[in-house]
């Protein structure tokens, strides 16, 4: 569901999304600690609707170098890591859902990856 979907239906008020995502943990901020992301590419002020041009000059720069980095490393590596990633996944989720249930609201990223 969006923040804008969840918002509306919590708090029956749209404007509450960013409590709503917060809530939801889909923020940048929180994917990027559960290991979900590697980067958080930052938008141009205003955010990427106000300025496309330098939003898809920001995201060629990002793939540029990742390509760059990845370019040495073996493919069979490269997929070893991206299947080692993705079964990590439920990983994260049963830990924070197994945090939450025993009464504390925060998991370490030692919890993330345990």
């Amino acid at each position: 569901i969006s923040p804008e979907g969840c918002a509306s239906i919590l708090f029956r008020d749209g404007d509450r999304k960013q409590e709503a995502a917060n809530g939801l943990r889909i923020t940048a901020g929180d994917l990027r600690r559960m290991g979900l992301i590697d980067e958080i590419i930052e938008e141009p002020l205003g955010g990427a609707h106000h300025d496309p041009r330098q939003a898809a000059l920001l995201v060629e720069a990002f793939f540029a170098n990742a390509l760059r980095e990845m370019k040495p490393v073996a493919i069979d590596t490269l997929l070893q890591r991206r299947y080692s990633r993705f079964r990590q996944i439920g990983n994260c989720f049963t830990t924070l859902r197994l945090a939450k249930t025993d009464g504390t609201n925060a998991a370490t990223k030692k919890d993330l990856q345990s």
